[in-house]
């Protein structure tokens, strides 16, 4: 098991051929499948989990409508919770993701609220769970940063995915059919 710094760099490495099995965030699989030849093996309906935008307090952002001309994390490009879903949501307030805010991508759910935390950014784009486990675990505060808005539930939360051609090289991963 190797972890990756974002889910594109997994469609890249089982492009390229790097790996060939993988757990993946549901809304990226039609692009792994499209550019890296994989196929979903299984999908895992666990706990439905919601998209949420976290923005520190005293900025005047009380609503996802506040948030045109701020600046705002975004988990990563492959992110179901913290990209997809929540610029749906702004698509859906009437706010373009491209051009109505500073976004920017943070690397990861953690990065993204600290991010918040230290001032470099107004609002972060995460799961509802990072976020309230880095509140329980005293990362963030839970008075210095809130959640604005919130994603209807999501109710696909892995799929794993496997390349139709495994690799043979040394040290690969074969798939027996």
């Amino acid at each position: 098991m190797k972890p990756t710094s974002d889910y594109l760099s997994i469609v890249e490495a089982m492009r390229s051929g790097l790996i060939d099995v993988a757990a993946f965030s549901p809304f990226p699989t039609p692009l792994a499948e499209a550019v890296a030849g994989v196929e979903p093996l299984v999908v895992a309906k666990g706990a439905a989990y919601s998209s949420v935008f976290v923005c520190r307090t005293g900025t005047g952002i009380d609503s996802i409508d506040d948030l045109r001309g701020r600046r705002v994390a975004f988990v990563d490009a492959g992110s179901t919770s913290g990209n997809y879903i929540p610029k749906l949501l702004l698509k859906r307030a009437g706010i373009d993701p491209d051009t109505d805010i500073e976004g920017t991508y943070a690397g990861g759910h953690d990065t993204a609220e600290l991010a918040v935390k230290q001032g470099s950014v107004d609002c972060a784009a995460d799961a509802r769970s990072s976020y309230q486990s880095m509140v329980e675990k005293g990362v963030i505060d839970g008075s210095a940063q809130k959640i604005v808005a919130e994603s209807d539930p999501i109710p696909v939360s892995l799929v794993i995915i496997a390349r139709k051609e495994p690799s043979t090289g040394p040290g690969q991963l074969r798939r027996v059919r």
